[in-house]
């Protein structure tokens, strides 16, 4: 799964206390009450009350294990985004180097390397 730059993932909400410790408390007393009502409804026989019992637990167990492994794999994922690439600076562009350099026939004019300036002179002759 990838996210593009401008829409980064949504950070997943943390869970209430409800969904931490409420919920699995919850399950067990559920459990131990349905335990209890198996036990009332066989009149304490014993082999009975088991019987009973494994049969509630037994279907319980495999919707529990599917709806863990589905809540497992549906989870998001974090995925991290490749690191930006480093910009480096643009180079500056640089002109020719300071000096003297022909502005009309027989008269040359002086670069500072930024600018031409007013300062200029006759050609010398070779």
């Amino acid at each position: 799964m990838m996210y593009s730059r401008g829409e980064p993932p949504t950070p997943r909400r943390s869970e209430s206390f409800w969904q931490t410790y409420a919920r699995p408390v919850g399950w067990v007393i559920g459990s131990v009450g349905a335990v209890g009502l198996v036990g009332w409804l066989t009149d304490g026989n014993h082999s009975a009350a088991v019987l009973a019992a494994m049969m509630l637990a037994a279907p319980a167990s495999i919707i529990a294990l599917i709806v863990f492994l589905v809540r497992a794999v549906s989870q998001p994922r974090h995925v991290p985004l490749p690191p930006l690439p480093t910009m480096s600076p643009m180079p500056v562009r640089q002109g020719p180097p300071p000096g003297w350099y022909f502005d009309s026939p027989g008269i040359e004019r002086w670069y500072d390397g930024q600018v031409f300036t007013d300062f200029k002179r006759q050609t010398p002759n070779l």
